[in-house]
Order: structure tokens, then C-alpha cells, then sequence
């Protein structure tokens, strides 16, 4: 797959995303009635659905029925898509990112046809089939077979997961980015592992040393050659690892719960301190050495290291613990528990969005690798809160829930609160991402100026002084303006401060005006889509 084929299949991608963007509005091309936004489905009727014999018109999908359902596909693979667009043709990794974007997008559109008719499937899956071979030379047989099959299963595990323990909190567009998105992340740590340790020593060795052999003729070492820093592994082992307590913790969270709610007050303390120090020996015995073996390194020892080795990260982290303080400090003892509009509670919600800005904009300015590391603290941190909020784990279950309540909307109508795990994520990805592709520092800002600025004055200014509403939705006209102002200001004030380099106006208004499109005809969660789909625009207008 040449990079001439990867520009021309984004090229097509981003009109028709904008297209599907608009059907999930519920108005497809045949004018049908408009569904409602949020679907709340079990998996009983995702499978009655998924087998009924029933023939279903293609732009009519599951798009009408689950909202959000191909930008949900079309996304993660078109970031990954505009990264490589941005790398040098001979930089390393470029061959490893090929394959995990054609793994995913062999996911995605196998999960697509599942949805559409019976002719369509059988044409498309062998279509599916011939491309996933064919596209393009394969250099390495054991980086195709290793990233491709670890793609597949991730991809297969975390979806399952994602709509049993979030079925009714997502809707099928948001599973669908985390799923891909989490995919790709858990295929990159497998790769990882056995790129940075050396298989030879693992397998058994006889007959004239028969691991090394196997070693060097599968070409195990070569896999996903591109440089992994001591953040960027830690962002693995602090996301996924939390990620992964959850998971195997499950059967406790779910009789801690359960004993909350039968009042075994003596039982629910137990089982909650047991889940903690289940969490301990997990980041002890299993994320610790894992970490430590890649670093080569103590992960404890190398923190406090790499914090103390600068009084500018020194004095970052006494700003943001002084910041979260009275941030925290003034929604609790200022703002009202409840609300009796919307706009107020919109506003409650936005103050979030503003502290976000005030955080970390001068914290990536200063130092990107301390805040790429401080994004990974932050969001393994945020996923253990939401575990303590959900379970009600004593003893601060009950009053995280209470304090989150007041915020909550009704994007936040399941049982399972994302909205804040949203916000941090979609300031973080770009972060993350952006030390692969340019390493730009708009790149990294894409998220943190979206969500924080963006967002924020197109959700005020839309509530406040919208009148002419886009057709088919409830936001506003003067909301996506505020939105391209807002945004245009801040980087006009960026780069007059020569914080920014812009080498073209036209691109980056280009960028910011379809992002505010996609924010305006979007149902799904702003938070996660937003950020996302504007890094990779940024990436593609900008790529030589």
C-alpha cells in the first residue's frame, strides 16, 4: 500500500464521513423519520438485528438505527491513516503503521458488513479478503501475522467488553473508536514486548541453540521498529494496565456492589479493601516488572527521577495540585447541587472544559514529555475513580458519585459516567499521537484548543445567543462560528507570540472549519470524536 493510495483513500474518506455524519441524524437519503440520538439496546436485540433476514439498504444501515455507527468505523482508522501520511516514505515504522492501518481497517469493515444485506456481505468480505492480501509488498512475514492477529483479537475483546459493561452508557459509534482505538494501543504494547525483548532467551534452547534460530529466521526483533520512549511506555502500562484490573477484577466489583446495595455494611468494607490490595499486587507484580523490563529500569525509581531532575516539572506539579484544589474547592462549595436550566448546567459542565485549557496548554508548552507522562497518570487515575464511583467502593464511592452527579447530562444518562474520561482523553490522544507523527506543537494542541476553547465558546455562545439552528440538529449557526473564532484567536495569539508556527492560514482555517462542522452536524460525544478527527486533518492538510 503506497503512500500515493493511503492520501487518495483519505482524500475520499472525509467527504464521505461528513456525509455519514449527517445520516446519523437519523436523515437518511431516502427520507426517513429522524431516530433519536441515544439507542439504548441490549445485546439480545444487537443480535436480532444482526440476523434477521430482513434486507437493509446500504445508506440506510445500522447508521439510522445505531447512531454514530460508521463515523464510529471511519475515524480511528483515518487518523492512523493521516500519521503515516506525515512520516518521511523512509522513516522508521512507516512499513509497522501500514499494517496495523490495514488490520484495523479489516476490523472496522468486517464489522461493517455485518450490517448490511446478504448479497453485499458475501462481495465485500471476499473483496475484504483479496485487498487484505494484496495490499502491498509484505517485508516482514512475522510483523504481519503479529500485528494483524493481535489487532484482531483486541479489537474482537475489547469490543465485546465495551458493550457488555457499557452497553447502555455508549452508544455504538462511541464503542466502536474506543474499541478500534484500544485495539491499536494493545496490538502496539504486544509488539512492544517482543520488540524490546529479546525471544531468543524465552524459548527453549536445544539442539544447537534452537530458539536463536527461530529468532533470527521469523525476524521477531524487527517488528514495529520505531522509537518507543520511557512516556510512551509508560502510557501503555498506566492506560491499559488500569484498564486490565478492571477487567479481571470484575467479579469482585460486582459483589461489592451488590453488598452495598443489600446494606452488609461490615461484608462491603472487606471486599472493597480486598480490591484494593488486589490492585496493588496488580501494579506490583504484574505492571511494575513488565514496565521495568521494557525501561530497563525501576518505574518508581525512574519517576521520582525524571519528575525531580527539573525544578520546571517541580513547580508544573505544584501548579496543578494547587489549580485541581481550588478548582474542586469552588464546584462544591459554589455551585449549586442543582440546576434549574440547561444553559446552567452547561455551564457547569464548561467550567471543566476551562480548567482543562488553564492545566495543560502552558504544561505542554513547557514541557510535552512531562505532560505526555502527566496524561497517563492522569488517565489511569480518572478510570480507577470511575471503578471507586460505579462499585461504590468504600470509602469514597458514595461521595465521588454525589460530587459527579450535579454534572451529569443527558449524555450521561447510563450507569457508567465517560464524559470526564472523554475530556482528558481527547486533550491526551493527540499528545500521544503527535510525538509519532510531526511532533509539531499544534498537533499536540489540537485537543487541548478544541475541546478547551473551541468547544466551550461554540456550547456558551450557541446557548446563549444561537438562533438559526442547523438543519436537522440542535445546534446553532452562531455556535460554530464561536467555535471558528474562538479558535482562530488563540492561534493568532500563539503565533504572534512565536509559540506557534503556522505556514499557512488557509490550512489551518481549512482544518478549524471542518472541525466545526463536525461538531455541529455530530451526535456523538464532542469529547472523543472532535479531537480526534481534528488531528487528523491537521495531519493531512499539512503533509508534504
Amino acid at each position: 500500500m503506497c503512500i500515493l493510495d493511503l492520501h487518495l483513500a483519505y482524500c475520499m474518506s472525509v467527504p464521505f464521513a461528513f456525509l455519514l455524519c449527517w445520516t446519523q441524524q437519523g436523515t437518511t437519503l431516502l427520507g426517513h423519520e429522524r431516530i433519536p440520538v441515544r439507542v439504548q439496546m441490549n445485546l439480545c436485540e444487537i443480535a436480532a438485528r444482526q440476523t434477521a433476514d430482513l434486507p437493509i439498504l446500504i445508506l440506510e444501515s445500522a447508521n439510522a438505527k445505531n447512531p454514530g455507527f460508521f463515523p464510529g468505523l471511519i475515524i480511528p482508522p483515518l487518523v492512523l491513516s493521516a500519521i503515516i501520511l506525515a512520516l518521511p516514505t523512509d522513516a522508521e515504522g512507516v512499513a509497522y503503521f501500514r499494517v496495523l492501518l490495514q488490520s484495523l481497517l479489516f476490523n472496522s469493515s468486517v464489522f461493517g458488513l455485518r450490517h448490511l444485506s446478504h448479497g453485499v456481505q458475501v462481495c465485500g468480505g471476499l473483496a475484504l479478503i483479496v485487498v487484505s492480501i494484496a495490499a502491498g509488498k509484505v517485508d516482514n512475514v512475522a510483523q504481519y501475522v503479529a500485528v494483524f492477529t493481535s489487532t484482531t483479537v483486541s479489537f474482537a475483546g475489547t469490543h465485546v467488553l465495551t458493550r457488555f459493561m457499557l452497553q447502555d452508557s455508549v452508544s455504538i459509534g462511541e464503542a466502536l473508536t474506543i474499541s478500534l482505538s484500544l485495539s491499536a494501543f494493545l496490538s502496539d504494547a504486544v509488539v512492544t514486548t517482543f520488540q524490546k525483548v529479546h525471544l531468543a532467551t524465552l524459548l527453549p534452547r536445544f539442539h544447537g541453540g534452537l530458539g536463536a534460530i527461530v529468532w533470527k529466521s521469523a525476524n521477531v526483533g524487527n517488528i514495529g521498529i520505531f522509537p518507543r520512549s520511557e512516556v510512551y511506555i509508560f502510557m501503555h502500562a498506566l492506560v491499559l494496565g488500569m484498564l486490565a484490573i478492571g477487567v479481571v477484577s470484575m467479579p469482585l466489583l460486582r459483589k461489592i456492589r451488590a453488598s452495598d446495595s443489600t446494606n452488609a455494611r461490615t461484608q462491603h468494607i472487606a471486599l472493597s479493601t480486598l480490591f484494593f490490595g488486589i490492585a496493588a499486587l496488580a501494579v506490583l507484580l504484574g505492571i511494575r516488572p513488565w514496565t521495568w523490563m521494557l525501561i530497563v529500569a525501576e518505574p518508581f525509581l525512574w519517576t521520582y527521577e525524571f519528575v525531580t531532575s527539573s525544578s520546571t516539572r517541580i513547580a508544573l506539579s505544584a501548579f496543578w495540585a494547587l489549580l485541581i484544589s481550588i478548582a474542586v474547592a469552588i464546584a462544591v462549595h459554589k455551585f449549586p447541587p442543582t440546576v434549574s436550566t440547561s444553559s446552567a448546567l452547561n455551564l457547569k459542565r464548561k467550567y471543566f472544559h476551562v480548567l482543562a485549557t488553564t492545566m495543560f496548554l502552558p504544561g505542554y508548552l513547557i514541557d510535552p514529555e512531562y505532560m505526555h507522562l502527566a496524561f497517563s497518570v492522569a488517565s489511569s487515575a480518572l478510570i480507577l475513580i470511575e471503578y471507586i464511583r460505579f462499585f461504590n467502593i468504600w470509602p469514597l464511592g458514595q461521595g465521588i458519585h454525589n460530587f459527579m452527579c450535579q454534572f451529569l447530562n443527558e449524555r450521561d444518562s447510563g450507569p457508567v459516567v465517560l464524559s470526564h474520561l472523554y475530556l482528558l482523553s481527547g486533550c491526551a490522544l493527540p499528545v500521544w499521537l503527535n510525538k509519532i507523527a510531526m511532533q509539531s506543537v499544534l498537533g499536540g494542541l489540537s485537543g487541548i484548543l478544541t475541546l478547551g476553547i473551541g468547544d466551550t465558546m461554540a456550547s456558551v455562545c450557541g446557548k446563549r445567543f444561537g438562533r438559526i439552528h442547523w438543519p436537522g440538529t440542535s445546534k446553532t449557526v452562531e455556535g460554530t462560528l464561536a467555535f471558528v473564532l474562538s479558535i482562530s484567536t488563540a492561534l493568532l495569539m500563539l503565533s504572534s507570540l512565536h509559540i506557534v508556527a503556522i505556514d499557512s492560514w488557509t490550512t489551518i482555517m481549512a482544518c478549524v472549519t471542518l472541525s466545526s462542522l463536525l461538531e455541529a452536524f455530530s451526535d456523538q460525544n464532542d469529547n472523543l470524536i472532535i479531537p480526534l478527527y481534528t488531528f487528523g486533518m491537521l495531519h493531512l492538510l499539512t503533509a508534504k
